[in-house]
């Protein structure tokens, strides 16, 4: 089981990653942990990837994060894809209310040192817009690079409101099966189509 999720930061991605690896005591691989370094500093596309291909080995992961420039050799892995792809304004909302609470609690996030700020949160390079751009460019993009034919092997899981991931969270807690949501190759380029003209 080699499970990625996928969806603009504050979409719940790393919470559903926990509550998934606790179930199938499996893995769990936070992509920030490894591409933020101390001071805010990213970690340089390769050396990022070269982390990610290390992280990749194993047959039993969950791994969160919506990077472009390792999605390719995760998803060669990976057998399961899961798209939290909930309304605009929920994740700004969730975006705030979490970005305050840190603030206020000086977060030590993924044990680099860094810590929210009001300027990270708010400013011109702000978290919220930079998952708002998240947000339009999985739209814009994801339903054409699933639908190719290298990627018929990812098992889709496509959820679009929190209840419904509620909901399939409970069915996949309750069965131990990940299969319910997922969609033949068909009719998931169909729902991939129509999901990209929203």
């Amino acid at each position: 089981m080699r499970i990625h999720i996928v969806g603009a930061s504050g979409a719940g991605k790393s919470t559903l990653a926990r509550r998934l690896s606790n179930h199938f005591r499996c893995r769990h691989v936070e992509l920030d942990a490894y591409r933020w370094r101390p001071l805010w500093q990213k970690t340089p596309d390769p050396h990022f990837q070269t982390v990610v291909r290390q992280l990749l080995r194993g047959d039993a992961w969950v791994l969160d994060g919506s990077y472009a420039s390792v999605r390719e050799q995760i998803w060669v892995r990976a057998d399961t894809l899961i798209w939290l792809d909930y309304p605009a304004p929920l994740i700004v909302c969730r975006l705030l209310r979490r970005g305050v609470r840190d603030i206020v609690q000086q977060t030590d996030l993924w044990g680099t040192g860094n810590r929210e700020g009001w300027r990270w949160l708010l400013g011109k390079e702000s978290l919220v817009l930079r998952s708002l751009h998240t947000w339009h460019d999985l739209r814009a993009t994801l339903p054409t690079i699933c639908a190719e034919g290298r990627h018929r092997h990812l098992r889709l899981i496509h959820l679009h409101s929190q209840r419904q991931t509620d909901h399939w969270l409970a069915a996949v807690e309750r069965t131990s099966c990940l299969v319910e949501g997922a969609m033949p190759p068909t009719a998931r380029a169909m729902a991939l189509q129509g999901s990209g003209s929203a």
